[in-house]
């Protein structure tokens, strides 16, 4: 049987579903996902954010994209 890390970094790898993590390894997985989610954010323009969101597994491509786009309204929020 796989660790819980080892199941972890298979998701993220692409090489595993997210949706066939327990609950509580759905809920370790978010802090990486949310910091990938930052990192596409960080890019300079709206072509970068796509390839660098391209760039991820597909297995957690729309997790991060989702959170992506969760932390953009959060931070859009804040500026008004």
């Amino acid at each position: 049987m796989d660790k819980p890390t080892d199941l972890m970094s298979q998701v993220m790898a692409g090489t595993a579903d997210y949706n066939f993590l327990p609950a509580a390894l759905q809920s370790a997985i978010r802090l990486p996902i949310y910091n990938r989610a930052c990192s596409v954010l960080a890019e300079p323009n709206k072509e970068a954010r796509r390839a660098k969101l391209d760039s991820e597994a597909e297995s957690v491509r729309a997790l991060v994209e989702t959170e992506a786009l969760r932390i953009y309204k959060l931070r859009r929020k804040g500026l008004q």
